[in-house]
């Protein structure tokens, strides 16, 4: 069992009755959850060290009871998750989110409950979606593809609508832009979740492009998407998740593409030390450390630093 670290405690808080109310995604939900909120505030109150860095008690106070008014009637489960969405963005804390890594089959049957990805994965770049490898089945949409609005919505407002959402420290919104993209380097996107939460979709979409074009592409169900995913991006079992090779210079490169290992049985201290010995041992030339769409894990990076300053 993972340990249950404050890291954690502080994702699984942000979803506590997402996990039970979960089957009925399809229907408006009737079950009163505010009951949960005095434990979420509670949980917060007593744990979180950042929480009232960007707000005040009051403001806290005002958007947990608001919260607790929305869950108190009925809405669906999408209008739910995004009403408890808003308040802990709001904190402005990267680890504090409902997460679908913390939760049941049926929570992410809720997040994911139809045909409702956009069939591409793609990059941001001044309020537009270049896309970066296509999944329609026509090739509609090649590497390169600008789009500029999904069923008439510009994507510049999308974007505005969706970086409030999203996860990240402070008023870093470079990060919450980046996770806003779809890159292929987690099993449960960022945008994937909240797209539908700001725009309904489902089975198929327009998407409009730079040259004025509109291509209209079915969409992708969550499995879809994972099944496109590298072995590296979902750890499980005792496979190691990274690699190390030498480039022609000579120079070794790690590459390390997360340390979320909690569901793993790779023994990743064990190879780590070894490898970090080996190279010391060799005098390797150089060492490159790739962690790019890293965000961390498991405590991973103090094996290295303990090597490297020894």
């Amino acid at each position: 069992m993972p340990s249950l670290n404050r890291r954690r405690v502080l994702q699984l808080s942000a979803g506590l009755s997402l996990g039970s109310a979960c089957p009925s995604w399809a229907q408006s939900q009737l079950a009163d959850w505010s009951g949960d909120v005095p434990i979420l505030r509670e949980v917060w109150e007593t744990m979180h060290p950042g929480l009232y860095r960007y707000s005040t008690s009051a403001e806290i106070t005002t958007r947990l009871d608001a919260l607790a008014e929305t869950w108190r009637g009925p809405g669906s489960f999408r209008e739910r998750f995004l009403a408890l969405t808003r308040v802990t963005a709001s904190i402005r804390c990267g680890h504090t989110y409902p997460s679908p890594y913390n939760g049941d089959d049926a929570m992410v049957a809720g997040m994911y409950p139809d045909r409702s990805l956009v069939p591409f994965r793609f990059h941001w770049i001044d309020g537009r979606m270049v896309v970066t490898e296509d999944y329609t089945p026509a090739s509609d949409l090649p590497q390169g593809t600008v789009v500029t609005a999904i069923d008439g919505v510009a994507t510049e407002m999308l974007l505005a609508r969706l970086v409030p959402l999203a996860r990240a420290d402070g008023g870093n919104d470079a990060k919450r832009i980046n996770l806003m993209e779809v890159r292929g380097e987690d099993r449960f996107e960022t945008f994937d979740i909240h797209l539908p939460l700001i725009l309904s979709l489902k089975d198929a979409a327009a998407f409009t492009l730079s040259d004025g074009r509109i291509v209209r592409a079915p969409l992708l169900t969550l499995a879809e998407r994972q099944s496109r995913l590298a072995p590296s991006t979902s750890p499980t079992g005792d496979a190691n998740p990274w690699t190390l090779e030498t480039l022609p210079d000579g120079v070794r490169r790690l590459t390390m593409p997360g340390w979320a290992l909690f569901n793993s049985t790779f023994a990743w201290e064990a190879w780590l030390g070894e490898t970090m010995d080996a190279l010391s041992s060799e005098r390797a030339r150089g060492l490159i450390i790739d962690l790019r769409g890293n965000e961390g894990g498991l405590d991973c990076g103090n094996l290295i630093l303990s090597r490297l300053i020894d």
